[in-house]
């Protein structure tokens, strides 16, 4: 699933888990908000 995953959204590659399965928990991050103070995306 992880090669699935990276493939399709290679921007994710920083947030999967490490050394398990794309449905292992997942790392925690702060959202990126503009300047209007909602989030980015």
């Amino acid at each position: 699933m992880n090669t699935v995953l990276l493939r399709h959204c290679p921007e994710l590659a920083g947030l999967l888990p490490r050394g398990a399965g794309a449905v292992a928990p997942w790392r925690h991050v702060q959202p990126v908000t503009g300047g209007d103070g909602r989030a980015q995306g």
